[in-house]
């Protein structure tokens, strides 16, 4: 059986923070990569999806003091 190629979460992260930071005003990101902290307003959602996808929690210093 031959085995399935997946990205890595951590580069599927990646690429949706950028998604997510074309598709803001505020330039924000939401999972938390390379690319970007996200707010830590957001923490809850951002450390559901991280899970979702296969990434572990972010500690409060993985984000942001977001002004909105």
């Amino acid at each position: 059986m031959k085995k399935k190629k997946r990205l890595s979460p951590s580069y599927f992260a990646t690429i949706l923070d950028k998604y997510y930071w074309i598709k803001s005003h505020t330039k924000d990101v939401m999972y938390g990569s390379q690319f970007g902290k996200p707010c830590i307003s957001h923490k809850e959602e951002t450390n559901k999806k991280r899970l979702e996808i296969g990434l572990k929690p972010l500690q409060d210093k993985g984000f942001k003091q977001c002004h909105k």
